[in-house]
């Protein structure tokens, strides 16, 4: 069972949003002769929060997506002509948008939504 803090997911948040481009290296800072505070608590509270994750195969900011977003599992495609089926790809696009709507582009071309978007 996962223990969330809000606590440290607002200060994580708060990095984020101060540091949209290099929040990852911000968060693994091991602190520099005190101008920059050590944040590793926040980095193993991330570890902790996505153990499902496979180390070598997902990205940090994979792992700072799902402990704000506090996923368990990989979304489903929006494609309803299919059975339901989670997504595959193994990182998300970016903090806003996440993970793509369709699991791949056959995916994206099947779907009746996406053809009616298109018209």
């Amino acid at each position: 069972m996962i223990k969330y803090n809000d606590e440290y997911e607002a200060e994580i948040r708060d990095i984020v949003e101060r540091n949209p481009k290099n929040y990852a290296k911000v968060l693994k800072s091991r602190g520099f002769k005190g101008r920059c505070p050590d944040r590793q608590y926040l980095v193993d509270y991330i570890y902790q929060c996505t153990p499902m994750l496979e180390d070598g195969v997902h990205a940090f900011k994979t792992r700072v997506y799902w402990t704000l977003n506090r996923l368990a599992d990989f979304p489903l495609c929006a494609n309803d002509s299919r059975a339901p089926h989670r997504i595959k790809a193994a990182n998300v696009k970016n903090l806003r948008d996440g993970y793509p709507k369709y699991c791949d582009s056959q995916c994206q071309h099947e779907a009746p939504a996406y053809h009616e978007s298109v018209k």
